[in-house]
């Protein structure tokens, strides 16, 4: 009969991403790990497989809590698509200037870490990209066809310049940057794209 595990999996693993986001791959060690999460060497094989498995396994879990936050701030941001963009942006930013750790973005730091050495991250972050560009991709369509962007540009276009001023904006927080011009650069990012 199969022993069940004495910790809770969905939490070490979220404490294993804690991490790897504010250390790096290369720089967390298996000592870092097991002790965040507070268990064994033997568990985490068991559990997690080898330290890139859990490397994997904690990118899935910080993209899938992004996608929850963005599916929330767009829920309470109502049914205009600028708003709703909005919404995103401004909560990704906010998020990033809040964290005392400077961690910046995981997924931007993954792809600048190892996205070049390891085929399995790069096609990790290239399907994260292309997800993101399709969210932000179908926001500024929407607008457009309601008359809240201008319908001089393409959304598809757009929608990477998006994704490149939030990957930009989440490293240049590393950096302790000026809060007010960052907050007056996402405007200007998004009052350029609207009526």
């Amino acid at each position: 009969m199969a022993r069940s595990k004495a910790f809770d999996e969905v939490e070490a693993l979220e404490k294993a991403m804690h991490v790897f986001w504010k250390k790096g791959y290369h720089a967390t060690s298996m000592e870092d790990l097991v002790t965040a999460m507070g268990i064994s060497r033997a568990s985490l094989y068991d559990t997690y497989g080898d330290k890139k498995q859990l490397y994997m396994a904690a990118l899935k879990l910080f993209q899938s809590q992004s996608q929850r936050q963005n599916s929330r701030a767009v829920a309470a941001s109502g049914n205009s698509p600028k708003a709703q963009l909005m919404a995103v942006l401004q909560t990704n930013l906010e998020e990033t200037l809040a964290d005392p750790d400077q961690r910046g973005c995981m997924m931007a730091n993954a792809t600048a870490e190892l996205a070049i050495l390891d085929e399995d991250v790069c096609q990790f972050a290239q399907g994260n990209i292309c997800a993101v560009e399709a969210f932000f991709e179908k926001l500024l369509r929407a607008g457009q066809e309601q008359g809240e962007f201008r319908p001089d540009f393409d959304p598809g276009v757009a929608a990477t310049f998006l994704l490149n001023y939030v990957h930009g904006m989440r490293i240049v927080s590393k950096t302790k940057p000026d809060a007010d011009k960052m907050r007056m650069g996402l405007a200007l990012a998004v009052q350029g794209l609207s009526i």
